[in-house]
């Protein structure tokens, strides 16, 4: 099982303890992981957010103070006009 190289996808959330169980999955499917393992995300030091993508991205930044999680500020590089003929996002839940 792969991810299709012609859509682009964004996982990005609070994953908790299930944080490497989804970290081994994303990487089965091609997925690669934005943070370094390790880096903390919390206050209290954990690493619990995360963002997987199949898009090639240049840097990231942490953004505290805002919740008792850091924000992700992320750049991405996309090519708009690799993707004309794909889905709305609608369409994927029907």
């Amino acid at each position: 099982m792969s991810v299709n190289p012609d859509e682009y996808i964004l996982i990005g959330g609070d994953f908790n303890q299930r944080r490497k169980k989804f970290s081994d999955l994303a990487t089965k499917v091609g997925l690669k992981q934005i943070l370094n393992e390790g880096t903390s995300t919390h206050v209290r030091g954990n690493h619990l957010d995360d963002i997987y993508t199949n898009l090639n991205f240049s840097a990231y930044t942490l953004v505290e103070g805002m919740s008792d999680h850091s924000g992700i500020l992320v750049n991405l590089e996309v090519n708009l006009k690799r993707n004309q003929n794909l889905k709305k996002p609608e369409e994927y839940f029907t």
